[in-house]
């Protein structure tokens, strides 16, 4: 019975990989830091791997993409950790799980290539959760944290309050202090 499950465990693992997540272009001093707080300068091609951060100096930014899922843009002065990475069922080349980032602060913009029947990804801040299907959308933390969809629809939760809110395709929304959602404004 035991060799039963492991046969089973080892066939249906190595069903879903995880995704790559690869610098496209880099434009400044960019660094990933690991989670030994060894740095390394971002360049083109090098891969950013899991629970690392990716942290943009002032005038600089990197574009990173995850092959048949999305392109990320951080922007200068942020700071971005990498959570899950997307995990892909290579059989049938369909998303089984999301990736997920973490904003410490800063600005990130995602463009998911194509919306997904589950969560293509999700951005964190302290106390809210951003998740995307798929859609084109910024996400911009400092004081209060501001979303802005481009495309698509993003689902905001607030872990805290437990308020949440679907923004739409031209709407923006400001969470306050990273607790309260302002009404959605109408993008011109």
């Amino acid at each position: 019975m035991q060799r039963i499950f492991l046969v089973l465990t080892l066939l249906f693992s190595q069903l879903a990989v995880s995704a790559d997540i690869k610098v496209v272009f880099t434009k400044g001093i960019n660094k990933k830091i690991s989670t030994n707080n060894k740095e390394r300068i971002l360049s083109k091609g090098m891969k950013v791997l899991k629970d690392q951060t990716v942290k943009t100096e002032a005038n600089g930014f990197v574009i990173l993409k995850i092959d048949g899922h999305s392109t990320i843009r951080i922007e200068e002065d942020s700071e971005v950790i990498v959570g899950e990475l997307p995990l892909f069922n290579k059989d049938i080349n369909e998303l089984e799980s999301g990736g997920s980032f973490f904003l410490k602060m800063g600005t990130i913009l995602l463009d998911v290539e194509k919306e997904f029947d589950t969560e293509a990804v999700n951005i964190k801040t302290a106390n809210c959760i951003f998740g995307v299907r798929g859609t084109k959308f910024l996400v911009s933390k400092a004081d209060h944290t501001l979303l802005t969809v481009n495309s698509g629809t993003v689902e905001i939760q607030n872990t805290l309050t437990n308020q949440s809110d679907f923004i739409e395709k031209d709407e923006s929304l400001v969470v306050e202090r990273d607790m309260t959602f302002t009404q959605r404004q109408k993008l011109d």
